[in-house]
């Protein structure tokens, strides 16, 4: 939990960042990976209900494409998405 709790507080840091850099959707990306393997981790312990894997599994559908498409073509909205998207995912592992 603790971990889950410095991940999001490093994540809420990362909100304030919109550029057209692909570094804040490269960080993006990567805080969401970790968020979803803590997730996968949590499903794999049997800490989670129906409810929350159907959560992290709409999450990841969304966001697996974002994040492993061309960088690019990637815009601030797509970018919020994300990091919304992360908050979401960490709160049905909570």
């Amino acid at each position: 939990m603790k971990k889950l709790a410095f991940i999001f507080t490093l994540l809420a840091g990362c909100t304030a960042q919109q550029s057209s850099s692909p570094v804040p959707l490269v960080q993006a990306c990567d805080g969401y990976r970790v968020a979803f393997a803590a997730a996968l981790q949590a499903r794999n312990d049997g800490k989670l209900n129906q409810t929350q894997i159907n959560t992290i599994t709409l999450a990841d559908e969304n966001i697996y494409p974002l994040c492993t498409g061309n960088l690019v073509s990637i815009g601030d909205a797509e970018l919020t998405l994300i990091h919304t998207t992360t908050d979401k995912l960490l709160g049905a592992v909570k």
